[in-house]
């Protein structure tokens, strides 16, 4: 993974709070809580925290949402990293606290949103810039704050840990990689119809590093600080980002556009936060990413990615399978990260043959398979549970011989899924498929049926649960579902 070791602090949190709701719900509210956490942002931007007036507001609140960048960011759970940290890059331009309520205020959001990404690996140099220009004794904790969660986030870097496999910093596609990254916010995706030569790339770095210096010049020669910081930000996070992802080189140039939204936001926050004269050197660029924006960028043509449709397949597979292992961001070929979940399954499967035994007020059989071989026989039960249950009772299956249907041929005994699942564990409405396999080797040639049902295994008596049939209302005899179909042993 890019990012492999950090925390995902906030994520886990609303992942932890969305597994107290139905498995099938859990796609809507994360992208419900993406969408909340978006409307944060915004919020702060607007906050009184923040020393501009409201027409730079509107213009930063746009920017942040307006940005030449593929809809992913906004939409998924694993981008709350990237999401969170422009929290760090307001929080080190942000007003001092005038309360202890403010200050613990932003002692939180910096350790929550901190230990969420890993860019408070380069970023806590803002705050060192915050005390420097300010040297209050909240700034001094936020900064002391700041090292020790760059310190966390370091150790478990990937790009520490694994740098061994990873592309070295000058190499060719890396370069490309940078080139890419930062043309994609002013040409979108069409920046990969270039081939880069050598001297474009030559080009491109100079342009690249005459449009920064030329920033952070006027900056420093104004004393905006604030732009400083979020340039300073926005650079060293979209390149740690790269230097990290040259681990992985297959995916290094096509991550580069498509994971590039700090540097983006942060590039148009730079040019509306200057006074650059003539404003025409502010508003070319800034026209330039608005227009990739509206007219270059894939999330502006209605295009599903693959990832962003994991809500889709998690509805496809949570209630239908027990299992489900969903590849989710970032689109790689073949998927390299997977949702992985249980779930309890409430659609019957098609099924061969179906029946309606209920088992005393607990357990209903609705249908049943089989397939038959010259030695074996496979046997799959489908049940729903109709109520919660208090007891693990047990199912037997035998095979027995019509003529004679007190001689058990063959019986198994078991608890539901190979003992994995006991019924105390099941849930109302809930759909269990179970199997069972006889062999068939040591019966002599003829016809037999099947029959199953439910007893207490706690029981002194092994009591069965009264079986009776749906469809005629009959109570069966010996409290025993006999299968329809017949084995045949040639």
């Amino acid at each position: 993974m890019p990012f492999a070791g950090y925390f995902h602090t906030l994520a886990r949190f609303v992942a932890w709070l969305v597994s107290w709701l139905p498995a099938d719900e859990a796609p809507r509210w994360y992208a419900l809580a993406s969408w909340a956490l978006l409307i944060c942002i915004i919020a702060y931007v607007f906050s009184a925290r923040l020393p501009f007036g409201l027409g730079t507001k509107l213009l930063l609140g746009l920017a942040l949402v307006a940005t030449t960048v593929d809809n992913e960011v906004f939409f998924n759970l694993a981008n709350w990293a990237t999401l969170t940290s422009l929290f760090w890059l307001l929080l080190s331009i942000s007003s001092e606290p005038h309360s202890r309520l403010q200050w613990l205020f932003d002692v939180l959001l910096l350790v929550l949103t901190g230990l969420n990404s890993p860019f408070a690996v380069c970023l806590w140099l803002l705050f060192l810039l915050r005390w420097y220009m300010r040297r209050t004794r909240p700034s001094l904790s936020l900064l002391v704050l700041s090292l020790a969660v760059a310190a966390i986030q370091f150790w478990n870097m990937p790009a520490r840990i694994n740098a061994g496999n990873a592309l070295p910093v000058w190499n060719e596609v890396f370069i490309d990689a940078v080139l890419y990254r930062f043309g994609f916010m002013f040409v979108g995706e069409q920046i990969y119809h270039l081939q880069l030569t050598d001297p474009l790339r030559l080009l491109g770095l100079s342009m690249l590093g005459l449009g920064y210096g030329g920033l952070f010049w006027h900056a420093v020669r104004q004393k905006n600080w604030s732009l400083w910081s979020v340039l300073a930000g926005g650079l060293l996070a979209g390149l740690l980002s790269l230097y990290v992802l040259r681990q992985t080189p297959g995916i290094l140039i096509y991550s580069a556009g498509r994971h590039f939204f700090i540097p983006a936001v942060t590039v148009a926050w730079g040019l509306i936060l200057s006074d650059i004269k003539p404003k025409f050197w502010r508003w070319l660029p800034l026209g330039m990413i608005w227009m990739a924006f509206l007219f270059l960028t894939p999330s502006n043509k209605n295009q599903v990615l693959p990832d962003l449709d994991w809500a889709g397949k998690t509805a496809e597979c949570v209630g239908t399978r027990p299992a489900c292992r969903i590849p989710i961001n970032p689109v790689v070929d073949p998927p390299a990260w997977f949702a992985t979940m249980n779930s309890h399954v409430f659609r019957a499967p098609v099924i061969s043959n179906t029946l309606s035994v209920q088992f005393g007020e607990q357990i209903e059989l609705v249908g049943y398979d089989w397939e038959e071989t010259a030695t074996t026989f496979d046997l799959k039960l489908v049940w729903r549970a109709l109520g919660k249950m208090q007891t693990d009772y047990k199912f037997f299956v035998h095979v027995f011989n019509p003529n004679d249907p007190t001689q058990i041929l063959l019986q198994e005994d078991l608890m539901p899924l190979g003992w994995q699942y006991p019924t105390s564990k099941w849930v109302p409405k809930e759909i269990i498929a179970d199997q069972v396999t006889f062999s068939l080797a040591n019966l002599p040639p003829g016809e037999y049926q099947v029959r199953a049902g439910w007893y207490d295994p706690n029981s002194p008596t092994l009591g069965r649960l009264t079986a009776h049939d749906l469809s005629s209302g009959k109570i069966l005899q010996d409290d025993l579902a006999i299968l329809p179909s017949k084995i045949v042993v040639p």
